[in-house]
């Protein structure tokens, strides 16, 4: 593919963010990679894919959570008419849910993973795939939760294992993979030590290298160190452990964060 034909497209999904067209966006990147198998992909540019592809998710994820709530009252209260209804529905969300991620995982596998010439995009796209799995995970049951959550693990750990030995522990792209892995740790392999391990791990060693970052890192690196600093600290709270290595002087999160809690993906 010509540069100039990539550039087209590129500016063309750019104007379908804009108009909040998420599918078109996701549609038109898709389209690039099938038409080169090869192609590599600025940060820019897989943002603007997966961005896109997070914001499909997250609102059928949203959807799920609110809907699966709904059907628990239901059924407290015995309203088991009620309770079949909704039951449909958060099945037919499920099922989008699932074919979108099914997908994704089509176009990691096999085009940007294998071909990624930089290493630092193998180590993003690797913790997308985790990313992804999470997901899975929220709403699949039992052995399919299981193997989910197997799978994701496995993807976490090849990417922190590249990331450890390519970028500087200040790269918002490890920092990144550390906070989406310690949030899988804690909320779906229900692991809150080693979620805390892992975090903690990256906020000290990112911590005392944050001079030397690069200006076009900075912002975003300190960035997800307060996600970081926010999650240790909610996470030592709810196991009642003093968080004595952290600043001291900010309101705690009352949540879990990962790298979509600073984008418009979540």
């Amino acid at each position: 593919m010509q540069k100039y034909e990539k550039q087209i497209q590129i500016n063309l999904a750019k104007i379908c963010v804009k108009a909040n067209s998420f599918e078109e966006t996701v549609k038109i990147m898709k389209e690039l990679i099938l038409k080169d198998n090869s192609i590599q992909f600025s940060v820019e540019e897989r943002d603007l894919l997966f961005d896109n592809w997070k914001n499909l998710i997250n609102t059928r994820r949203n959807s799920w959570q609110i809907v699966s709530e709904i059907e628990q009252n239901e059924l407290n209260l015995g309203n088991f008419e009620k309770v079949k209804l909704v039951q449909e529905l958060r099945v037919k969300i499920e099922k989008e849910l699932s074919e979108i991620i099914n997908e994704i995982f089509g176009i990691l596998d096999n085009y940007l993973i294998p071909n990624s010439i930089l290493e630092e995009s193998r180590v993003f796209y690797l913790k997308l795939k985790g990313d992804f799995y999470r997901y899975k995970a929220e709403f699949l049951r039992e052995e399919e939760r299981k193997q989910a959550s197997e799978l994701g693990l496995k993807s976490y750990e090849k990417a922190r294992e590249i990331a450890e030995q390519v970028l500087h522990t200040s790269h918002p792209t490890r920092l990144s993979l550390a906070l989406n892995y310690s949030v899988f740790c804690y909320e779906i392999l229900n692991h809150p030590d080693q979620a805390q391990q892992i975090a903690k791990k990256a906020f000290d060693e990112a911590v005392i290298q944050m001079d030397s970052l690069s200006k076009k890192f900075y912002n975003d690196s300190n960035l997800i160190l307060q996600l970081l600093r926010d999650n240790l600290r909610f996470w030592s709270k709810k196991i009642n452990v003093v968080d004595d290595f952290l600043p001291s002087n900010d309101e705690s999160s009352n949540s879990n964060s990962d790298s979509d809690s600073d984008s418009n993906s979540n």
